[in-house]
């Protein structure tokens, strides 16, 4: 009977250092060998450091996005990435002479028909900020608006005079120039070209 027991016991520790041998064994990483002939191991990373370093530069203004469109493709004859920028150009504002606003449209009515009786070129105003009043005449010199505001006044018509903002948009092309020696060379006789016809700034690259 204690042999049975003994035998039992030992089959039972045989098991558990079993099972505890497994848990511990770990998996042994592949080993590097030295590949014969390469003295040394280089890093890739996501991409060549060529590309990290670069200059950026800015060809411009032109009036027309066709012309900036057909300077892009211009640059793309040389090994550079090129993209168009637009700018909001603030120009001279117009002035606007108006009448109002009134309380209602059918009084903005009555008051059209009244100037046109009187022959004064005028309609209702439909644009938000000024809704419901009707304009006496739009100008691109502030004299002249002012003179039609003198001229209104002296007829008994409390006028006003509003500016109309003016913007003008310009193009650029935006260029990232590899700061590679065989490019180097191509991109001054490029740059001299262009500058013949556009201002050329380098920027900070984003």
């Amino acid at each position: 009977m204690k042999l049975l027991m003994y035998v039992l016991l030992l089959l039972n520790l045989a098991l558990a250092l079993g099972q505890w041998l497994e848990y511990r064994k770990v998996k042994v990483l592949p080993e590097f060998s030295k590949v014969a002939g390469v003295d040394h191991i280089e890093l890739l990373a996501g991409g060549s450091t060529d590309v990290a370093r670069q200059e950026c530069w800015l060809l411009g203004p032109m009036p027309s996005e066709s012309q900036a469109v057909a300077v892009r493709n211009d640059v793309a004859r040389v090994d550079y990435f090129a993209e168009l920028v637009s700018s909001d150009i603030q120009k001279a504002p117009g002035y606007w002479v108006y009448f109002g606003p009134l309380a209602s449209y059918d009084d903005s009515l009555v008051q059209l028909k009244e100037f046109k009786s009187k022959g004064i070129d005028s309609f209702i105003i439909g644009e938000p900020r000024l809704k419901g009043s009707i304009s006496l005449g739009v100008f691109n010199n502030i004299d002249s608006a002012r003179r039609m505001t003198a001229i209104m006044m002296r007829k008994g018509y409390q006028v006003k005079m509003a500016e109309i903002p003016k913007y003008d948009k310009e193009y650029w092309v935006s260029l990232r120039v590899p700061e590679k020696p065989e490019l180097k060379g191509e991109f001054e006789v490029f740059l001299e070209q262009e500058k013949k016809q556009f201002d050329a700034r380098k920027v900070f690259c984003k």
